[in-house]
């Protein structure tokens, strides 16, 4: 027979990826875990894992049980709350973030929605573009937000606002006495911009380097706008980064070109396969409220 304490053990082994950290989560040892997972696998008569490279992971049985398990113990857990004393909304939230959005939008919108659930913890992990669908597509994280594309079959995406890539340059730049520059004058200058597999590096390369042929001088590649900033202001090199990273920061220049925007949408990402508890939907609605 199931029991309650099974699935949990099952869904924490999942989360971990280790039968180790679910043991020292749940302050179980490692093999009243391990008999509780091969207690599960055996009522269920499937394997729900398979060993990759140190790594506990979901084969195909355990990723088609993982949602299910997940309201199940949603529900349980709502039921042991019916009747307590306090009744105000508590749980966790995973959040997984590419750079931008995690350093320079979501704080502000984490410390409102903390006053209003202060029971709820919000834990953030900030990644590049890449590394967020890698994070919601092996269920690491409850949220994703993203700067760029994601193709990942498994993975719900959507937009919740707009976002502008700038050029700029240090205040002394020859550029700077500019208001306005053309194209051609950008090619004679070095540029400093996101790695690869970041969310800005995608949107600059699909619309930025098409208009001068694909033939820049790609001076650095780093992996943050604070990062850009201060090779920006000890070169002589053009830097591309989040106008929300911009605006913070004084002792640049912003150059402006009418034939180059730089625009996209910023997208939130959910795993079709997991199920979405209460606390994170009304994350996700003040997230939207607050981005309109």
């Amino acid at each position: 027979m199931l029991s309650t304490k099974q699935l949990r053990i099952f869904a924490t082994i999942a989360q971990q990826g280790s039968i180790t950290k679910a043991s020292q989560i749940l302050n179980l040892t490692q093999p009243a875990v391990s008999a509780s997972l091969g207690m599960l696998e055996k009522t269920l008569q499937v394997k729900l894992f398979d060993r990759i490279d140190r790594r506990i992971v979901l084969n195909s049985n355990g990723e088609k049980i993982y949602p299910i398990v997940l309201t199940l113990l949603e529900r349980i857990n709502a039921l042991e709350q019916t009747f307590a004393d306090d009744e105000e909304v508590k749980g966790i939230i995973k959040i997984s973030a590419s750079t931008t959005i995690g350093n320079y939008i979501l704080p502000a919108l984490m410390a409102g929605f903390k006053e209003k659930y202060p029971k709820v913890e919000l834990l953030l992990k900030i990644a590049n573009t890449a590394g967020v669908i890698e994070q919601i597509a092996h269920y690491e994280s409850d949220i994703g937000f993203i700067e760029g594309n994601c193709l990942h079959s498994s993975i719900n995406v959507y937009p919740f606002k707009t976002d502008e890539l700038i050029l700029f340059v240090k205040a002394d730049h020859p550029l700077a006495i500019n208001k306005t520059v053309q194209v051609d004058e950008l090619k004679k200058y070095p540029f400093i911009i996101r790695e690869e597999g970041s969310g800005s590096r995608q949107i600059f390369e699909q619309k930025f380097l098409p208009l001068v042929n694909h033939n820049i001088n790609i001076f650095l590649e780093l992996g943050s706008s604070s990062a850009i900033k201060s090779a920006v202001k000890n070169s002589n090199a053009i830097g591309c980064i989040s106008c929300h990273a911009y605006s913070q920061n004084m002792g640049f220049h912003r150059l402006v070109c009418h034939d180059i925007q730089l625009t996209r949408d910023l997208f939130i990402l959910q795993n079709k396969r997991q199920h979405t508890p209460f606390i994170v939907e009304e994350w996700i609605d003040w997230v939207c409220q607050e981005n309109r």
